[in-house]
């Protein structure tokens, strides 16, 4: 039994402090616009891929009964958009 569980109150190992890293965090975001400009107003389109590639990067970790549980940030996320400017 660790020394949390047995005297019901967190303690922290001050030894292993930067001793556990996340691997490392990466993504790749694309955009691409295109502008159509009329006499007296302008509409723009867009579509924009976040984390093109669907990379698994880690949001944060947590321990529930002894358990490690990862959370990882979103999928690949398409926006498609439009714009309109008077």
């Amino acid at each position: 039994m660790n020394l949390s569980k047995q005297r019901d109150w967190t303690y922290y190992d001050l030894t292993r402090i930067n001793t556990i890293r996340y691997p490392p965090y990466h993504r790749l975001d694309l955009r691409i616009d295109k502008s159509f400009v009329f006499k007296k107003w302008t509409l723009d389109a867009y579509l924009d891929i976040q984390n093109l590639y669907n990379r698994r990067n880690i949001y944060y970790r947590f321990w529930d009964d002894g358990a490690e549980h990862t959370v990882y940030y979103l999928p690949v996320i398409p926006f498609i958009g439009l714009q309109a400017a008077f």
